[in-house]
């Protein structure tokens, strides 16, 4: 019986973080992640229902029971960048409501996230959780699991990332809709401070943009964004 369950166990993918991407069966919501930043996330965590209605601007307990049932049917998807495995989190799996207390059940390795050099807050699963931008988690992935210490993103892949395909032609929209409030987000709710520069294919006045070159601040003294 142990030996079969060891061979389910997470750890028992030795694989480096880097080649491990990290997706959301559906997006998490603006109220979902501000009751994870309310929360000390750990296995067993509670929150008072008047709380809840506060946070999310709830005013019954029937849409306390919808958007945590809501919450419950979300995973995280973890799989190796060669596909060679996929697998489904739950982030809760379940909660409880009584004399109006909420109780919500983290899984084992959504609380292992918040440990110290647990191999999901290697991940930076604890990080993901709490951005507040939609594909913040996208960009702020790619930048970690990165090999380089410079990293550079074509307009093409960052349209990619953000499900943006053909619209937001100017980059003026795609960097005052995404980029701006990404970095923003990224840099309040992570330990990172990242800067990207925008790389065209020339000097003159109207060159292209070609894509953006992103660096950690913290490595870089003296540096100032050039957004």
């Amino acid at each position: 019986m142990d030996k079969n369950n060891n061979n389910y166990s997470m750890l028992n993918f030795h694989t480096n973080e880097k080649h491990i991407g990290i997706n959301f069966s559906k997006h998490l919501t603006k109220k979902e992640k501000k009751l994870f930043r309310h929360l000390r996330i750990q296995k067993y965590s509670d929150i008072s229902v008047d709380e809840i209605f506060k946070i999310c601007d709830f005013t019954t307990i029937d849409e306390v029971i919808t958007f945590l049932n809501n919450l419950k049917n979300k995973s995280i998807i973890f799989s190796s960048i060669e596909k060679n495995y996929f697998i489904y989190l739950s982030i809760i799996q379940s909660f409880y409501i009584n004399d109006n207390i909420v109780y919500l059940v983290f899984s084992d390795e959504i609380s292992d996230a918040f440990k110290k050099d647990s191999f999901f807050e290697n991940l930076g699963l604890d990080n993901i959780l709490f951005l507040e931008e939609k594909f913040s988690y996208r960009v702020y992935q790619y930048i970690c699991t990165s090999d380089k210490k410079d990293i550079y993103i074509s307009i093409e892949e960052l349209r990619a990332l953000l499900e943006i395909k053909n619209s937001y032609k100017r980059f003026y929209d795609l960097e005052k809709n995404f980029l701006i409030p990404i970095f923003e987000d990224i840099k309040k709710n992570t330990k990172q401070n990242f800067i990207y520069e925008k790389r065209k294919n020339g000097d003159y006045k109207g060159a292209k943009i070609l894509g953006i070159s992103i660096h950690n601040i913290d490595e870089s003294e003296g540096e100032t964004p050039l957004l």
